[in-house]
């Protein structure tokens, strides 16, 4: 990795090993991270007067701020990709439905130009009218009472 590539929250040139593990364990204590909690936490086995001198020479505040942002910039690259592709599947699934759509609707104008359409409609107005009719306690649907060809809602109890 060259010079170019390095990070601000990479090892810095001279920076030892132990002050870098401790950077490591202060850094990734996040945004709320503090030297007086860093005592305290398993793995850290310096004083507290030694991470004080190691943060100010190697600029751990600074460092991790430049860290904070980078990982808020990844965090909004990836929700603004997410967005980009959530937008194209709802695009997809609206062209699914105006397909769905306009396919039912042909065949709905194929059916009323057979006039089978009509015939349709009415055998479900009166199933509807039948259910209707026993929820209430009333008896059945004539669709063609007595003596008639001609359909007509009759609801007989």
């Amino acid at each position: 990795m060259s010079e170019d590539e390095k990070r601000a929250w990479d090892r810095l040139p001279g920076e030892s090993s132990k002050a870098y593990h401790h950077f490591c364990i202060y850094r990734d204590m996040g945004a709320s991270r503090s030297l007086r909690q860093m005592a305290g936490i398993p793995g850290c086995t310096s004083v507290r007067r030694r991470l004080n001198r190691w943060s100010s020479r190697w600029r751990w505040v600074e460092r991790c701020q430049q860290y904070d942002d980078y990982l808020e910039y990844q965090l909004r690259a990836e929700q603004e990709k997410e967005r980009r592709e959530m937008s194209k599947r709802h695009a997809k699934i609206a062209m699914l439905g105006q397909s769905i759509l306009v396919k039912g609707m042909e065949e709905l104008l194929a059916k009323v130009q057979n006039g089978e359409h009509n015939l349709a409609c009415r055998a479900g107005a009166a199933d509807g009218c039948q259910r209707e009719s026993r929820e209430a306690g009333q008896g059945r649907v004539n669709r063609y009472p007595r003596g008639s060809r001609t359909w007509r809602w009759s609801c007989q109890t």
